[in-house]
Order: C-alpha cells, then structure tokens, then sequence
C-alpha cells in the first residue's frame, strides 16, 4: 500500500533509530538504548567516525585501546534533532590527539558530557527524541 492511500501522505517520513525505538518503548524504557541507537545510525551514515585506536598509559609503560569520536565524510546535519543534537555536543567538545596522531573525542568522555547534560543518558529521550516525535504528530502527552 502506498502512503497516500491511507492518508498518510502528510506524515509519511522516515524516523530515526532513536525515534523508532521511543515510538515502540515509550521514552523512559530504554535508559541509555535510544543514545546508543542515535551513535550507531550517525557512524553508520558517515556522519561520525568512530576508531578504536592503542595509546599509551602511564608514560608509556603499557598500551590502552581507545574508541574515538570524530567527524565523518558526510559533512551535512541529519534533518533529525535527535540526530544532530549528539553533533552538537561532539562539537562543542575538544578533542584530543592520540600519540600515533589520531584526533578525537574519547567515546567514555562523550558519554559523561552527555549525561551531565542530559541528567541520565536517558535523559537524552525525553529532551531531544520526544519533541520532534510530538511535533510531527506520531507521540501525544
């Protein structure tokens, strides 16, 4: 069946990984998931790159892996809030440099700036999934 023959011609878009799980959950059933699905969905559109890079710890001495953040390819923001939200945040964060000259923002200190910000990643559902879900009618208070 196409959209316009069940009247959803108006409200036919695509959702967001975020979006749908919410729609299908609610927003406080997956704690963390919806944020995770929002960075999943960003590297898997190139939107974000994510590399797990070794670096040294205490001078030195032993090496850690690392997964780091960075932007991607795709230089255009998602038409989503819940989508470009995360870019934001990434971008007003600082990045650091790997001693084998990666850049980056760590994925352990993304996920502590966001849930400062956010209170709970959880948080994240309800502040920037829920109003786009509202405002184009699929999610009512």
């Amino acid at each position: 069946m196409r959209p316009e023959e069940n009247g959803w011609e108006g409200s036919h878009r695509e959702l967001t990984a975020p979006e749908s799980y919410v729609l299908v959950y609610g927003p406080k059933a997956g704690g963390s998931r919806p944020f995770k699905l929002a960075l999943m969905e960003l590297v898997a559109g190139k939107c974000l790159t994510l590399t797990d890079v070794k670096d040294s710890a205490l001078f030195g001495l032993w090496k850690r892996s690392v997964a780091l953040l960075a932007p991607g390819a795709r230089h255009r923001s998602p038409d989503s809030r819940s989508l470009s939200a995360l870019l934001d945040l990434l971008g007003e964060m600082s990045p650091c440099t790997t001693r084998d000259g990666n850049v980056g923002v760590p994925v352990a200190r993304f996920a502590r700036e966001a849930r400062r910000k956010y209170g709970w990643l959880g948080g994240y559902a309800e502040t920037e999934v829920m109003p786009g879900l509202v405002s184009r009618g699929f999610y009512e208070r």
